[in-house]
């Protein structure tokens, strides 16, 4: 009969340490591969919220910066409204955009609103100075074509290529000042050398020279 209790005793225990070793093991995953999908185990209880599932070559795809612009457009808030993007706008190569826009009814204020997913949300409101004057550094969303940064990482890549160890890229933003704006990075790091790049509005290259 003793015999009996101990290894009943020792199956239970058996399936306790089966069970967090699942749940340590689903905690590893899911902190380190925050982007996979529901599991079987999430199906039946355990499913952690995440973030939403990021995506690659984001800032190739023509098709995909258009029509992050059209849904920018779309956002009931500004409906009938000249939309301005203000400051400065981030594109990555994950699939997110961080978008900074003067606020559809009192011109002094900005809220940041940020795509992922392929969806917006915001707006969240942006503290600023009384010295900084959004009037003076906004462009219509219409004078700017998201699409260009295809055009930005075509001509980039096809520079960088020939620069020994320069990185890939992966992150592109404009900086907008004096209602007028200017695409960025403006450089290309290589192991041995730097240059100097930039942009027109259209993502055509400019001037390009070793610094």
């Amino acid at each position: 009969m003793k015999r009996t209790a101990f290894w009943v005793l020792a199956a239970a225990g058996g399936l306790l340490m089966t069970a967090s070793c699942q749940q340590f093991t689903n905690t590893i995953r899911d902190t380190f591969n925050p982007a996979e999908g529901p599991t079987a185990a999430d199906a039946e209880g355990t499913y952690l919220p995440r973030r939403p599932r990021r995506t690659v070559d984001f800032l190739k795809d023509a098709g995909r910066l258009g029509a992050a612009q059209q849904k920018l457009r779309a956002l009931p808030a500004f409906a009938g409204k000249t939309i301005y993007l203000c400051q400065h706008v981030h594109f990555y190569d994950d699939g997110r955009i961080m978008a900074r826009l003067q606020h559809p009814e009192n011109p002094e204020y900005a809220d940041q609103y940020n795509y992922e997913g392929g969806e917006w949300t915001g707006p969240v409101p942006v503290q600023l100075s009384v010295s900084e004057n959004i009037a003076e550094h906004r462009v219509p969303l219409d004078s700017v074509q998201f699409a260009t940064i295809a055009t930005i990482y075509r001509n980039y890549t096809q520079k960088a290529d020939s620069i020994q160890g320069a990185m890939p890229f992966t992150h592109a933003y404009m900086i907008i000042r004096n209602r007028n704006f200017q695409w960025y990075p403006q450089h290309i790091s290589g192991s041995r050398e730097i240059y100097y790049i930039s942009f027109r509005h259209d993502g055509a290259v400019d001037r390009f020279y070793r610094k």
